[in-house]
């Protein structure tokens, strides 16, 4: 599994959501947070590795073992702002100034396909949030349709 050059389609293209959890999604969850912790990043969305699905995987511990798997991911709630520079795996060496909800209420269906509902701040908000941008075809820097 490798990251798509910062001029892919996949990069531009809004992920499918994920039907079934199955081995296979499992399987390439495992890969993007292999990928992501070779690349030393914090987050990884499948449309970076050039795949369609809806499936985001963030890891902000400094021992890489405290990782997130999140499938078909919905922010319910948003509120608060904060402005971060942002990095991204797929545009090296880029750091742009975003501003973002400071606190994120989120549904998803984990490794098991059981739904969770979770609450973020902070650091965590700000990568989901940039994260599902990756699966809505939005990258760093880019406003919203």
């Amino acid at each position: 599994m490798n990251l798509v050059p910062a001029d892919s389609p996949h990069l531009r293209e809004r992920a499918e959501d994920v039907f079934e959890v199955n081995d296979d999604v499992r399987a390439i969850a495992a890969d993007m947070l292999a990928l992501m912790y070779a690349k030393n990043g914090i987050g990884l969305a499948a449309n970076q590795v050039g795949i369609l699905t809806r499936i985001i995987v963030i890891d902000l511990s400094r021992e890489k073992n405290n990782a997130v798997v999140m499938i078909n991911p919905t922010i319910l709630k948003a509120t608060g702002e904060q402005t971060y520079p942002e990095g991204c795996l797929s545009f090296p060496g880029r750091k742009v100034e975003v501003t973002r909800a400071a606190r994120v209420k989120v549904r998803y269906q984990d490794e098991d396909g059981d739904s969770r509902t979770i609450k973020a701040s902070a650091l965590f908000a700000q990568c989901i949030q940039h994260e599902i941008d990756h699966l809505n075809g939005i990258c760093i820097g880019e406003s919203h349709p």
